[in-house]
C-alpha cells in the first residue's frame, strides 16, 4: 500500500524520511542491539538460534530469516509491533512517522506511544507530548528521565547513577514506595498489549485494556535490573506488562516474556494482589460474575469463554483463598467461579 493512507499520511514521506533511520525506528520500537547486525544470529520471533539476519540493505531496514521471510523497515516495524504489515499497514506507517516526528492528522511529532490508561500510582503523572514523567524520589540505576533523546535513547553523557539499597527496616518500606514509583514509571512507557503477542498467541487468548507491552531493554532501563524469576532472567524481545493491586492501590508488576518466562518487579507487594481482566466495578451489582485463577493466561482464556464475566488472577496459588475472599467481602452478591487447571499428571 502506498500514496496518502485513510490517516492522511504519505506513505513516500515517511519512507524517505526512514531511509538510513531504521536502526534507530527499530531501536525504539523495541528490538535490541544484538539484533541489529548483518549477521546470522538468533531470530527474534522464531526462535530460531541461527536464522536472522538484519541487512539493513540500502538503508531500507531490511532482514531476512528462512523461517519468517524477508522483509523491509515497514514490515519489521510490524512484527515488532505485533502487527500484520498489510492489514495494519496504516498502524504500522503512523507509529514509524511519529518516531520520525512527521505530523499526523490526530497528533503532533512524538515518539510513538499508545498508553493503556492504567491507574497511576500517587506521584506518577500520565505521560504528556514532552514525554518527560513526573516522579517525585526519582531512584534507581541509570539516568532520569529528561536525559533521553528524542527516540528514547540515553544520552551516553549523562552519569549513571548508583543503585539505592535499603540498609534497615525503614529504607524497606521506602523500598516498597519505590517500588510502585518504578511501576507507574514502566505503565507510562508501556504501550497496550496486542492480539499478535507471541506468548498471547501461543496461549491462544486475546489481549485486554488491562495488559500492557514493553521492549526488554526499555524495560531493564527504567527498573535498573533485568527482572528475573524463578527460571531465571526473563528474555526475548518485547513484554507483557500485567498491573498488580492490592485493594485498590498498585503494588506491583508481573513481566511476562514471549517463551511464558515470568518475574515480579522487585521489592513490589504481592501478597493479597490480583491482576483483572477489566477494571473492578465500584459497588455490588445484579449480575456480577468473577472467574478467579491462578496466572493471566488463565482467566483471559476464562474470560473468553465467559464473556459478560470478569477475570481475576490471583498470580500465586497462595494468593487464590484471599482474594475469593476479598472479593466476597466486596460483592456480597456476586458469584464467583474458581478456575483450576489442568496438570499434565491428570489428562
Amino acid at each position: 500500500m502506498d500514496g496518502q493512507n485513510r490517516q492522511g499520511i504519505d506513505a513516500e514521506t515517511v519512507r524517505n524520511s526512514a531511509h538510513g533511520q531504521w536502526r534507530e525506528i527499530h531501536s525504539a520500537l523495541g528490538l535490541e542491539a544484538r539484533f541489529l547486525s548483518n549477521k546470522h544470529g538468533p531470530c527474534p520471533f522464531c526462535g530460531g538460534i541461527d536464522r536472522f539476519r538484519y541487512d539493513d540493505k540500502d538503508g531500507s531496514g531490511s532482514f531476512f530469516c528462512p523461517q519468517c521471510g524477508p522483509g523491509d523497515g515497514l514490515s519489521l516495524a510490524a512484527k515488532l509491533m505485533g502487527l500484520d504489515p498489510k492489514k495494519d499497514f496504516p498502524k504500522v506507517l503512523k507509529a514509524v512517522a511519529e518516531i520520525r516526528g512527521i505530523a499526523t492528522e490526530s497528533r503532533p511529532p512524538s515518539i510513538v506511544k499508545k498508553f493503556f490508561n492504567p491507574q497511576l500510582p500517587p506521584g506518577v503523572t500520565p505521560r504528556s507530548e514532552d514525554d518527560t514523567p513526573e516522579i517525585p524520589g526519582w531512584m534507581r540505576e541509570g539516568p532520569p528521565p529528561e536525559d533521553y533523546d528524542d527516540m528514547g535513547q540515553i544520552d551516553d553523557a549523562v552519569p549513571v547513577l548508583p543503585r539505592v539499597e535499603p540498609s534497615n527496616p525503614v529504607e524497606q518500606t521506602d523500598r516498597a514506595a519505590l517500588a510502585v514509583r518504578n511501576a507507574g514509571l514502566v505503565l507510562a512507557e508501556a504501550k497496550p498489549a496486542q492480539d499478535g503477542n507471541s506468548y498471547l498467541t501461543r496461549k491462544g487468548v486475546l489481549a485486554t485494556d488491562t495488559l500492557g507491552e514493553i521492549g526488554l531493554e526499555k524495560l531493564k532501563t527504567i527498573i535498573g535490573s533485568h527482572p528475573k524469576g524463578k527460571d531465571g532472567p526473563i528474555q526475548g524481545v518485547r513484554v507483557l506488562v500485567a498491573s498488580i493491586y492490592v485493594g485498590d492501590k498498585l503494588s506491583s508488576l508481573q513481566f511476562i516474556d514471549e517463551n511464558g518466562g515470568k518475574a515480579f518487579l522487585l521489592g513490589g507487594g504481592i501478597k493479597g494482589g490480583y491482576w483483572t481482566t477489566q477494571a473492578l466495578p465500584k459497588s455490588d451489582m445484579q449480575g456480577l460474575h468473577f472467574l478467579v485463577g491462578e496466572g493471566v493466561a488463565t482467566v483471559l482464556s476464562g474470560a473468553m469463554a465467559v464473556p459478560e464475566a470478569i477475570g481475576v488472577a490471583a498470580l500465586m496459588n497462595s494468593n487464590l483463598p484471599a482474594i475469593a475472599r476479598i472479593l466476597r467481602d466486596r460483592y456480597p452478591t456476586a458469584r464467583i467461579t474458581i478456575l483450576a487447571d489442568l496438570e499434565k499428571a491428570h489428562g
